[in-house]
Order: C-alpha cells, then structure tokens, then sequence
C-alpha cells in the first residue's frame, strides 16, 4: 500500500494541480484516485486479516517497507519518483516504466494470486 499511496498522493496530485488543461488534469486526477484506491483496498485488506487471524501482525508492514532490504529499490524509485520536479516526466515515469516494471508485476503476480483464495470465515 506504500508505493501506492505515495504515488497517489506525491506524484499525481501535485501533477494533476500543474497540467496545463482541464482535459488532462482530469486523466491524471482519475489515475491518483486509482493509485489511492488501491492503496486503501490493502490498508483494508490487512484491517480485515488482523480482525479475522489470531495473532496477525497488521502492523509490521510499514517496519517492513521502510527497512526490509527486499523493499530498498522500490521505495527509492517511488521517492525519486516523487522528487521529480517536471510533472509530464512524473507521469512518464511513473505510467511507462515504474508501473509495467513493479506496480502491475506486484499486483498481478502476488497479491492477486494470494489475496483471492484467502477465504475469511
């Protein structure tokens, strides 16, 4: 949920805010309230888990983003992402190399595969 919502709320905010019409402010805007979306079906997800599973640690995802090693090149690419200052290069990046390279692969390949045959009784 980390990369997402910093990506949501870091890069396409600010970049939706900057765009120069009202036709492209409007994609960007929908892109970031994907991002943010995503980011709070997980904090969703780890809420129900942590409800549902005796002794679930809902808590240990944000130690692990911030200092499993696994983690480290991901969050330095969504924070360089973050620090780019022209805002059409924030959205190139973020849509044409970061999202096909970690975002779609992440989702596609482990939550979805995972999340879906949980069943929570």
């Amino acid at each position: 949920m980390h990369p997402e919502y910093g990506l949501g709320m870091h890069v396409f905010v600010p970049a939706q805010r900057d765009a120069m019409t009202n036709m492209i402010n409007n994609a960007i805007c929908v892109n970031g309230m994907d991002k943010l979306r995503f980011s709070q079906d997980l904090a969703l997800y780890n809420l129900a888990l942590s409800e549902q599973i005796p002794n679930f640690n809902g808590t240990v995802h944000k130690e692990t983003w911030l200092n499993d090693p696994v983690w480290f090149g991901v969050r330095e690419n969504v924070e360089r992402l973050t620090a780019t200052p022209d805002w059409a290069e924030q959205l190139f990046a973020t849509n044409i190399i970061f999202e096909p390279l970690c975002g779609e692969l992440f989702r596609s390949q482990f939550v979805m595969q995972f999340a879906a045959p949980t069943v929570i009784s």
